[in-house]
């Protein structure tokens, strides 16, 4: 007869041996070939811990279609990435009522979608299988807390979200998701142009227990028809992001937040918000009782006005630059007097915005070498020399007159001090300093001649 110490023994090594058989020992690469299986098929041959990878189409195969779109993780902790990155990896739902994603099984930061490009997304007009309406998130509707990196979303519509709806699925269950190194491009959020209607998130919308953290994307010509033409929602933490060109229907009284509208908290920093547009608040819009940190940020040539806050929002702001907004750069309940010390009003030198080259120059205020606070204000550093505040003003006192000839006149010909800013000593524009230079000052001072331009010497 066995002892119970020997039949505790025996009764460990059986239990161990069934937890060592329910669990892989090891993870599984699994392969994804156009012609031969959807990603759909990938995922459900796949357990958590494996990596499903995505080949690119060849030829007439393309990622479209049953098994292509509304896929699901169904709970799984696994990576689904592409070969070849989002540019050659593309799921095209065709406008056709369906989503690429849908994450509401519980996925954490284990699960993972990388290197997709995500395209003409459109569920403004989707119903569930219940016929109950399902129509927020043209790409991707998050549930759960996964990390989508790496991918590109074109040209996604949704009633909210244009391309990314997050809500959690109860109230007690907070969803963090993360979304970094993304590109939305022309995403909207929008159903039918009412007066009513408040469709909001162009490009992300962030709904009840939603909390993602956004970093280090570019949101460009995104829409909404109400709130937020790139973001819009509760809660988020952005980081790195660049803004611009997105915006807000200009026919609806209401709408604001031509960048970001935040609703109720979110900390937005070290980002570049710049030619946005929205009747209230052209680069973001502090909404009703909202409380906000906005650190570290470039808001500049936005439409009307850099920042609007309404009803009782709190803005703390730290290390900002802001420049060149005709309706100002903070108003409504917020002013200039809640900035901080280190927050400057001046032109932070864009490489070139003309060609929406948001880097900034070596001479810029925004520089890290320069800024109030040691650090970089906006998103990208310095990549040029540019340095044009004030074209033709050659010994860079704040004003064009005759001293800026005579300070040209001795640096040409008798050895004086070069122009600290050469831009701003190439009024003509031709890319070289010399007499015509002094010749285009005096015929704009005195004899009605074109205005002083920056020059291009860099």
């Amino acid at each position: 007869m066995l002892s119970k110490s020997t039949l505790s023994k025996i009764s460990f090594l059986c239990l161990s041996v069934i937890f060592i058989c329910t669990y892989p020992l090891y993870s599984a690469t699994i392969y994804v070939y156009p012609w031969e299986s959807t990603i759909q098929d990938g995922i459900d041959s796949a357990n958590s811990g494996d990596t499903v990878l995505v080949d690119k189409p060849v030829g007439p195969y393309q990622y479209t279609g049953t098994g292509n779109c509304d896929i699901s993780f169904h709970g799984k902790q696994i990576v689904l990435k592409s070969i070849h990155g989002p540019e050659y990896t593309p799921i095209d739902l065709e406008g056709s009522g369906t989503r690429a994603f849908i994450f509401n099984e519980g996925e954490s930061s284990s699960a993972k979608l990388i290197g997709f490009k995500i395209k003409n997304g459109d569920v403004r007009y989707h119903n569930d299988s219940n016929n109950m309406a399902d129509r927020n998130g043209g790409a991707i509707k998050l549930q759960a807390s996964p990390v989508i990196e790496n991918c590109i979303f074109e040209n996604c519509m949704g009633e909210y979200g244009g391309a990314i709806y997050i809500k959690s699925v109860s109230g007690d269950t907070l969803v963090t998701p993360i979304i970094i190194d993304c590109e939305f491009i022309a995403d909207s959020a929008l159903y039918e142009y009412s007066s009513t209607s408040d469709y909001s998130g162009g490009a992300i919308y962030c709904g009840s227990g939603a909390n993602p953290t956004i970093t280090d994307c570019i949101f460009t010509n995104n829409f909404a028809w109400a709130y937020g033409g790139a973001i819009s929602g509760i809660n988020a933490t952005i980081n790195n992001c660049l803004f611009y060109l997105n915006s807000t229907d200009d026919t609806y009284g209401g709408a604001a937040g031509g960048a970001v509208f935040i609703a109720d908290s979110m900390t937005i920093r070290g980002c570049t918000i710049s030619k946005n547009y929205s009747p209230n608040g052209g680069g973001i819009y502090a909404g009703e009782n909202s409380s906000s940190y906005i650190a570290n940020n470039i808001i500049a040539f936005n439409y009307f006005t850099g920042i609007k806050c309404y009803n009782n929002a709190c803005i703390t702001f730290s290390c900002n630059n802001f420049w060149n907004h005709s309706g100002g750069h903070i108003i409504g309940y917020c002013d200039t007097t809640d900035v901080d010390m280190f927050t400057i009003f001046e032109d932070p030198l864009f490489c070139d915005i003309s060609i929406n080259n948001y880097y900034i120059s070596s001479y810029s205020p925004c520089d890290e070498d320069s800024s109030n606070c040691g650090i970089l204000i906006g998103k990208y550093n310095d990549n040029c020399d540019y340095c044009c505040n004030n074209p033709g003003d050659v010994n860079n006192d704040g004003v064009v007159n005759i001293l800026d000839t005579s300070f040209l006149t001795d640096y040409l010909y008798r050895g004086g001090n070069p122009p600290p800013c050469p831009d701003e000593a190439d009024p003509n524009n031709d890319c070289s300093i010399n007499i015509l230079d002094v010749t285009q000052i005096i015929n704009y001072l005195y004899n009605g001649g074109p205005a002083p331009e920056c020059g291009c010497i860099l």
